[in-house]
C-alpha cells in the first residue's frame, strides 16, 4: 500500500483514495444473521491465504492482497453476498450480476447461502482474484 489514511488507518494504493473511514468490527456485521451465515464466512476467511486483509467497514468486509482488494462480502441475515473482482467476465449460474467497471474489469456477485456452498469452484475465483491483485 502507497497511502494511509491519517484517520482511519486503512490503507490503500492510491494517495488521498477516496473511502469511507467508518471502520467496524467483523462481528458486528454478523449480530443479526443466522449461525451459518458466519460458519460459511469463516470458511472463506480459513481458505484464504494467510496475508489476505479483511477490513470490515460500515456496510462491507473487503478482502484485500497486496496491491488492492480483490473481493467483498456483504452480509445478509440469511446468506452473504460475495463480490468478487476479475480480468474476465464469468458465465455460470452460481452468478447473480455482473458489473462491468472497465473493458478488463469486472465484478461478479455470487450468493453463499451455506457453508457448503464455500467449494472448490468459490474459492479457485477468489483465489483468481486474490492472485491477480499480488
Amino acid at each position: 500500500m502507497s497511502w494511509t489514511c491519517p484517520s482511519c488507518g486503512r490503507g490503500f494504493a492510491n494517495p488521498n483514495q477516496r473511502h469511507s473511514c467508518q471502520v467496524s468490527g467483523i462481528d458486528e456485521h454478523f449480530a443479526r444473521t443466522e449461525p451459518q451465515v458466519r460458519e460459511a464466512f469463516d470458511d472463506i476467511v480459513a481458505a484464504l491465504p494467510p496475508d489476505v486483509r479483511i477490513e470490515a467497514v460500515k456496510t462491507t468486509i473487503h478482502l484485500g492482497a497486496r496491491k488492492a482488494p480483490f473481493a467483498s462480502v456483504n452480509v445478509r441475515r440469511t446468506h452473504l453476498r460475495v463480490g468478487i473482482l476479475l480480468d474476465r467476465r464469468l458465465q455460470h449460474r452460481r452468478i447473480e450480476r455482473v458489473e462491468v467497471l472497465s473493458k478488463t474489469r469486472y465484478a461478479h456477485g455470487v450468493d453463499v447461502w451455506v457453508p457448503e456452498d464455500v467449494d472448490g469452484e468459490l474459492l479457485g475465483w477468489l483465489t483468481e482474484a486474490y492472485e491477480l491483485r499480488s
